[in-house]
This record gives C-alpha cells, sequence and structure tokens, in this order.
C-alpha cells in the first residue's frame, strides 16, 4: 500500500483550496500530478489523500507540513496525519524498515518547518527539511497506525497544478 494522509476539518472547501495550491506551488515535481481527495463515508470531517506519483520521503513529509501551514489560509484548523511506508525509504538509514511511519507538526515547535517522526517502536524523530534527522528522547504522540480500506472513503476530486501560462512561451514566429 502506498503512502497516504489523513485530515481532520469541517473546512472541505479550505481543504481543497490548500491541495490546489499545494499542488501549484510543487508543480515542478510529478508528485503533484493527481492529488486524490476523499471524504470518509458517514463523517464528513475526515479525509484521505493520496498520491498517484508517490512522492519520497521528503516530498511526502514536505506536504504534510504544508497541509498543517498551508500559504495564505492562516483561519484553517485541521489535524494532519501521514503515514509513510519506510520500505519505500533510500535515505535516512535510521528509518529504514520501520514498518509504517507517522509524520506529524509539532504545534508546540518554535520553528514551525520541522515535521515529527514515529515509527513502529515508538521512536520519535525531528526532520528539519535541512536534511537533518535527529533522534529525540521523549515522544510528543504516541505512535499510532490508522489503517484505510479505500471503500470506507467517497473520492471527492483529483487535483493537478494548474496549466503553465502559455504566455511564458515565445511562439516560434515571434523570435524576430
Amino acid at each position: 500500500m502506498s503512502s497516504y494522509i489523513l485530515i481532520k476539518t469541517d473546512q472541505q472547501n479550505k481543504l481543497e483550496q490548500a491541495l490546489y495550491d499545494l499542488a501549484n506551488l510543487y508543480s515542478s515535481s510529478e508528485d503533484t500530478e493527481g492529488i486524490q481527495l476523499y471524504r470518509k463515508k458517514g463523517l464528513a470531517t475526515e479525509f484521505l489523500i493520496r498520491f498517484s506519483n508517490q512522492p519520497d520521503f521528503v516530498g511526502f513529509s514536505y506536504y504534510v507540513n504544508y497541509l498543517d501551514y498551508p500559504i495564505g489560509l492562516d483561519e484553517f484548523s485541521f489535524k494532519v496525519y501521514g503515514f509513510y511506508n519506510s520500505s519505500q525509504l533510500y535515505e535516512f538509514s535510521k528509518l529504514k524498515n520501520s514498518g509504517w511511519l507517522m509524520i506529524y507538526t509539532n504545534p508546540k515547535d518554535e520553528y514551525g518547518d520541522n515535521v515529527y517522526i514515529v515509527n513502529e517502536s515508538n521512536k520519535t524523530f525531528i526532520y528539519d527539511f535541512g536534511g537533518n534527522l535527529t533522534e529525540i528522547d521523549k515522544s510528543v504522540l504516541p505512535y499510532k497506525l490508522v489503517s484505510i480500506s479505500q471503500e470506507d472513503y467517497h473520492h471527492i476530486t483529483d487535483i493537478y497544478p494548474a496549466p503553465k501560462d502559455k504566455a511564458d512561451k515565445k511562439l516560434w514566429w515571434k523570435f524576430w
């Protein structure tokens, strides 16, 4: 199973806006081509995000962080938890073969550009987007894998970056 993000919010329209903004912000990455948004059946406040093109660990961590702190949506309130399969890791030997990793942001973190990672053994790490992965002694949140079944969710939409501005491309007959 590929990695996924779970979000709890009662602001679906702002969540969709945050996803469109994310897709446009990272449009140079293939990861944002086909972000899939689902809502849990019977619950209007629980959402699942999957990627048609699975991001690497660093990209996935950026996306979890971005969705917790979306640019321009300061009044957007939701809880974001990412689940990344460590078998897909190519870097960070401390995390390889750790099963599923739970990735989240810590509201008490003074920097905001970090994600916290907990593995199945309840070891907690901070990844700081400068490429540093540091194990910390005390856990902020205990590890809890939230298993998903696609059948429990309604598909809402697929999100793609906006097309590149055609005005940026110089037409062949306008070179002279």
